[in-house]
């Protein structure tokens, strides 16, 4: 008799491809026959869609995490929703993170670890190339047109690996020292980052007041809710600096220039060993 197996895809994906891999694995879940639920953080803040439940007991259950590369790490917010589910004894994780072709730092790392220190059994974890969310206007971005079909069809291939380990008797926890997630020189280059070191080097620029008319797109536009209308756009530590706020700005009140940015981060591209090629473990 088959084991049931409930799927829970949680995700946060402000420029849009993150999502797309999501919606990649859940289709191909769905495909396979299995009960998926779809969670983005931006549609439920608080807690998972209400439609989810757990495997019932003698089942599994499986959270597939996912999440962008910011500052070379998997985004915190992400990982800490990971806290408002019920874990039952049989609980998985499958995680996967997506990086604009500079490098995916410590991203798996991070989602390895935030499975094992909750009791969650890793079995897989995925590293997507993606157009860089940097260069949105930029003729010629980094991971321009990524991910693209052969991105997604290793991601479908992903599934189905981590489906064959978990349909196992036991499955067995992916081992991190079995092959390596990152090169020696990246994984140097990622320790110590963070976006709290980020945070430290200063915010988002504020909204001009003679072009900010408080339409509220900037807040609509989070996708974490860290900025609210007081009466003028105010951040909250919570901010990520996804840059959609700038992004949806009709006015384009917030002053920015892509340029500096722009020039360290292919700065960054020259120097990454990591090869950009779509890659799972599992």
């Amino acid at each position: 008799m088959a084991v049931p197996m409930h799927h829970l895809v949680l995700f946060l994906s402000p420029a849009g491809t993150t999502a797309t891999v999501a919606r990649t694995i859940a289709d191909r879940l769905v495909a396979a026959g299995h009960s998926v639920t779809f969670w983005n953080l931006a549609d439920h803040r608080d807690g998972p869609p209400p439609t989810w439940t757990p495997a019932p007991a003698g089942g599994r259950t499986c959270f597939w995490v996912g999440s962008p590369v910011y500052v070379n790490r998997a985004l915190p917010v992400v990982l800490a929703a990971l806290d408002r589910l019920a874990r039952p004894p049989d609980t998985f994780g499958a995680g996967f993170a997506t990086y604009g072709a500079v490098t995916s730092g410590l991203a798996l790392a991070d989602l390895w670890e935030a499975f094992h220190q909750r009791g969650i059994t890793p079995l897989g974890l995925l590293k997507v190339v993606a157009s860089h969310s940097q260069f949105r206007h930029a003729a010629e971005p980094l991971g321009k047109g990524r991910p693209d079909g052969r991105d997604l069809a290793t991601t479908g291939d992903f599934v189905t690996a981590v489906l064959r380990r978990l349909g196992a008797p036991a499955p067995a926890p992916l081992d991190p020292a079995a092959r390596p997630f990152q090169t020696p020189k990246m994984a140097a280059f990622a320790a110590g980052k963070s976006l709290d070191l980020r945070r430290s080097h200063g915010a988002l620029p504020a909204a001009r007041p003679d072009l900010c008319d408080r339409c509220g797109a900037c807040a609509a536009a989070c996708p974490v809710g860290a900025l609210t209308l007081a009466p003028d756009p105010v951040r909250s530590q919570a901010c990520i600096f996804c840059e959609e706020c700038l992004e949806a700005c009709p006015r384009q009140a917030f002053p920015y220039d892509h340029a500096g940015p722009e020039k360290m981060i292919r700065g960054l591209a020259a120097m990454s060993d990591e090869e950009h090629v779509t890659t799972f473990f599992a």
